[in-house]
Formats: structure tokens, C-alpha cells, sequence
């Protein structure tokens, strides 16, 4: 009888332990499928690991390609500055004019125009904005192309351009090549003054303060003295 009963608790125990072991193996063989999809070259069906790392590439890509882009089409034209000058600068004479200009928040393509040429000569060679604007171009400083009115208000990468051809400061490759083609030819050119220590680390269409200003024409005035010319 107990022999029987062992039969038969066996009979019934049987199906049991087949179904785990068939459950076991299904569980088992889903692991392994697992870990090989998460292995494989093309990056498909891979894990968080993977996912985070590709999501992290995917967000450095955007902000080097799509910002810039961006940056570039909502920077071509900067707002017309709301601040009033106590007087008209083009009154005042070059001593009070810088002193004006260190006050200003944002500075004018006028205002950069006298400013950098004050660098080569006193304002009452050039008196008007479109003499001043005639002597940039004839120096190559500015180009007919960016369509500048006076009282646009400058970036950083045009006033950049317009030093480093007034101020003759030495060009690389790179920035021979951007003139010659007028393809980044700002953007290089703010490059070469962040590296010659002229003005401060920025982007090329961030608005120039008038501290910015003020600062870059006396630290060109003190390489100008220092190397004698």
C-alpha cells in the first residue's frame, strides 16, 4: 500500500517539477537572449547603459550643430537698444566719447565705426558715419554684405572683424581663407582676438557693451605702444 501511494505521489508530483523545469528554461533562455541583444555592434535592442550614452551624444550634437544654427539666424539682426544718450556723441569730442561709451549697455554700429578708427587717427578725419564706414571698408574692416544701418547695435563677432583689420593683429589660416570667402570670417576673426587677449570669450552675435568696447580699443592702444609702432 505504501508502495503505492509513493507511485502514485510521484505520478502526481511529475508534472509539477516538468513545468518548473520547462518555466526555468524559458526564464533562462530569455536571460541569455538578453544579454546578446544588449551586445550587439549596431546598438539595437541595447540597454539603459547604452541608451543614456546615446541620448548624451545625441544632446552634444544638438547644441554644437542646432543652437549654433539658430544663434545665427536670431543674432543676424539684434534689437535696437532702448538707452538715450545725455547728448549726441557725434557732439562730443574723442576724449568725452570714450567716456561716454564705457556707460553705454550695448554699443551702436556708428559708435563702433568712430571708436575703432580712433585707433588710426582722430575722429575729425573722418566726421561723418558714412566717411567713417567709407574708411572701414577701404581697409577692408567691414563688409557691403551685412547690411548695417548706424544705429543697429553691434555683435561681438563684426566688432571683432573690424579690430583685427584696423589694428592689423596677426592672422592665421583659417583666417585668410574665412575672408577670402566670407564664410565665418567673424567668427574666426572674434577667435584671434580671444586669443590675442582683446576681448573676453564669447559667441559671435552677443551684443557689445560699451565696457567691451572701451576696454578693447585701450589694450590695442597698449600693444600698439609696446611694439613701438
Amino acid at each position: 500500500m505504501d508502495c503505492r501511494l509513493s507511485i502514485v505521489d510521484c505520478r502526481m508530483r511529475a508534472p509539477r517539477c516538468s513545468r518548473h523545469r520547462v518555466s526555468q528554461s524559458i526564464s533562462n533562455r530569455d536571460s541569455k537572449n538578453s544579454n546578446r541583444q544588449s551586445k550587439l555592434p549596431d546598438g539595437r535592442l541595447v540597454g539603459s547603459l547604452t541608451f543614456n550614452r546615446q541620448s548624451t551624444i545625441f544632446n552634444r550634437q544638438f547644441v554644437a550643430f542646432v543652437l549654433p544654427t539658430i544663434a545665427m539666424i536670431a543674432g543676424c539682426s539684434l534689437p535696437h537698444r532702448s538707452f538715450t544718450p545725455p547728448a549726441d556723441p557725434a557732439t562730443m569730442n574723442d576724449v568725452t566719447f570714450i567716456h561716454y561709451l564705457s556707460t553705454v549697455p550695448t554699443v551702436t554700429v556708428s559708435e563702433a565705426a568712430r571708436a575703432t578708427l580712433l585707433l588710426v587717427g582722430e575722429t575729425k578725419q573722418w566726421p561723418s558715419f558714412d566717411e567713417q564706414w567709407n574708411e572701414l571698408r577701404r581697409r577692408g574692416a567691414v563688409r557691403d554684405a551685412w547690411k548695417m544701418s548706424p544705429d543697429d547695435t553691434l555683435n561681438k563677432g563684426t566688432l571683432a572683424f573690424m579690430l583685427l583689420h584696423v589694428a592689423k593683429l596677426p592672422r592665421g589660416v583659417t583666417n585668410v581663407m574665412a575672408d577670402a570667402t566670407g564664410v565665418g570670417d567673424r567668427r574666426y576673426a572674434l577667435k584671434a582676438c580671444i586669443d590675442a587677449e582683446i576681448l573676453p570669450y564669447s559667441t559671435e552675435h552677443q551684443p557689445v557693451t560699451g565696457g567691451e568696447l572701451v576696454t578693447a580699443i585701450r589694450r590695442l592702444e597698449t600693444r600698439t605702444e609696446a611694439n613701438g609702432d
